[in-house]
Formats: C-alpha cells, sequence, structure tokens
C-alpha cells in the first residue's frame, strides 16, 4: 500500500483550494467587467439612438444630410445604424447593404410600440449587442410613432480585452499558486520534522528509554505538544523509578517473613519435639504467613491504583 506523506497531502489540498478559488474568483471578475462593459455601451449608445431619432424627426425632408449624420455617428461609435419605418423596412443604413429591406427582430417590434430594449445574441462572427428605440412624434394631442432606430455593435472588441485579462489573471494566478506552494512546503516541512522528532522520541519511550526527552523548545501548537510530551515522559521516568523502588522494598519485607518460615520449618524437621514446640512454631509461622498476605494485599492494592 502506497503511503502519501503529510507534506504532500498538504500540498495537493492546498493547491486544490487555491486553484478552484482562483477559478471562481476570475470567472466573477471577468463576468462582472463583461455585464459592465456592456452596460456601459447600451447606456452611451441609448443616448445615441435618441440623438439620431430626435435629429431625423427634425430633417425627415432632407433625407442626405440624414444619411451623412447616420453614417457620421456610426463611424465615430463603431457601431451600425439603421433607420427603419412603422413597416420595419430600412430607409437609411450606415452599411447601405440592408436599404429596403425588412427586419423583425425583439427590439425592432418593441421600439415600433414606443418601448426602448436591447440585447446581447450570439452569432456565428461573434456576439452582438442590439438596441432600438421609437421615433416619436408628438401631433398634440398623441404621439406617434413613424419608425425606430437601430443600433448594432459587434462585441468582438470586448472579446479580446476579455483575453488580454484573462491572460492577467492567469500570470496573477500562477504566480501567487507557485508563492502559495513554496509557503506551503516551507510550513509543511517544518511540521512533518516535528512529528519525525515525535516518532523518534515515541519509539525511544516504547524501546525502554521513560526519560528520553525532546531537545530544543519549539513554536506554536508543535511547542505546547513537545512541552507536554516532556512532561508526559518525565512522570512516566519518576514513576517507574517509584515502582522499582516500591518493588525492591516489598520484595525486602517479603525476603525476612520467608526466612523465618524457613528456619522454623528447618528447626522442626531436626530431632523429636513436643506438641508444644510444634503449636509454638506453627503459630510463629502462621504469624509470618499472614504477614506475607498482608504484604502481598498491599502490593495488589498498589498495582491497582497505577
Amino acid at each position: 500500500m502506497v503511503t502519501i506523506s503529510i507534506r504532500i497531502k498538504m500540498l495537493i489540498t492546498y493547491t486544490l483550494v487555491i486553484v478552484f478559488t482562483f477559478t471562481i474568483f476570475s470567472y466573477m471578475i471577468l463576468d462582472n467587467y463583461k455585464q459592465k462593459e456592456i452596460k456601459d455601451r447600451e447606456t452611451l449608445l441609448f443616448q445615441t439612438a435618441n440623438i439620431i431619432s430626435d435629429t431625423y424627426k427634425r430633417n425627415m425632408e432632407d433625407i442626405i444630410l440624414t444619411r451623412i449624420m447616420v453614417k457620421t455617428y456610426g463611424h465615430q461609435s463603431n457601431v451600425r445604424i439603421l433607420i427603419l419605418n412603422e413597416d420595419k423596412e430600412v430607409l437609411i443604413d450606415s452599411y447601405n447593404s440592408y436599404v429596403g429591406k425588412k427586419l423583425n427582430n425583439r427590439e425592432i417590434r418593441e421600439s415600433l410600440i414606443g418601448q426602448s430594449s436591447s440585447g446581447v445574441y450570439s452569432l456565428d462572427k461573434g456576439e452582438v449587442l442590439q438596441l432600438a428605440v421609437p421615433i416619436r412624434v408628438n401631433t398634440g394631442i398623441e404621439s406617434k410613432i413613424l419608425g425606430s432606430v437601430l443600433i448594432s455593435l459587434s462585441l468582438d472588441y470586448l472579446q479580446e480585452e476579455l483575453l488580454n485579462l484573462k491572460k492577467d489573471m492567469f500570470r496573477i494566478s500562477l504566480f501567487s499558486l507557485f508563492a502559495a506552494v513554496l509557503l506551503t512546503w516551507i510550513s509543511a516541512t517544518g511540521i512533518t520534522k516535528s512529528l519525525r522528532t515525535l516518532t523518534k522520541a515515541v519509539e525511544n519511550i516504547s524501546s525502554g528509554h521513560l526519560g528520553y526527552e525532546i531537545p530544543g523548545e519549539g513554536k506554536g501548537e508543535m511547542g505546547k505538544l513537545i512541552s507536554t510530551f516532556n512532561n508526559m515522559t518525565t512522570k512516566l521516568k519518576n514513576i517507574e523509578s517509584n515502582r522499582k523502588h516500591f518493588i525492591n522494598s516489598i520484595s525486602h519485607e517479603l525476603k525476612t517473613p520467608l526466612t523465618s518460615i524457613k528456619s522454623l520449618i528447618d528447626s522442626l524437621s531436626i530431632g523429636n519435639n513436643s506438641i508444644d514446640i510444634y503449636k509454638e512454631y506453627l503459630a510463629d509461622i502462621k504469624s509470618e504467613t499472614e504477614r506475607m498476605e498482608t504484604l502481598v494485599n498491599y502490593l495488589m492494592a498498589s498495582i491497582k491504583l497505577e
């Protein structure tokens, strides 16, 4: 089974988190930038469309002047401008190719009922922003809609700006990822070094070196852990020392009654003794046995406490 070190796990985890975060962050920035740019251009083009609508109303009889005006605005704003009548027929086109044709998109239909509207469309050549405003004439009692001004703007320039912005953000993300991985590697190296030191210390404790202490003082959480470990080993050493001292004391205490019992038995086995002597010696053996039982009970109680 392949074991992955904590350092590699940290690198993988932090790298995935950083990449995911930057991906979401970049998407949000690019989308917000795109929407803001479209909104700003839309506001500007609505102003242009209303200016053209007002100018057209005042110069309806002078078609040449109107065409020059439309081409001038179209060239300045880098857009396509069309003026349509109420039948959706193109009267003026800044590119001239749609003159006489009828168009029927949503913006034109809504403008002919008095509503200005806009929309972004994805075409074969890219995205296009289209908007239309009505050409409204006040007749006194009510207003009449004579036609519509349609403006179309290619968003290719915006795609180029977004591409350049993506490149800049990719470079920033790459640099940030490199810096984060480097810092993570340094941090993980410090942690794994401390863990290896702790592992070595635990192995020494397992081998019987109960007084083993980790040299030096760490910082932060690791420093506290090392300090706690050293305190634990010191207490273990003291407990073991006390245990050995206690066992030595008990052994000495047990040896005395055992020696007495042995001597009494030896005395009883030599010669013929009276019944009174046997009783006296047996009483002494019983006393020493009870003393041994007390010591053993004390030893068992001490073991349970540990």
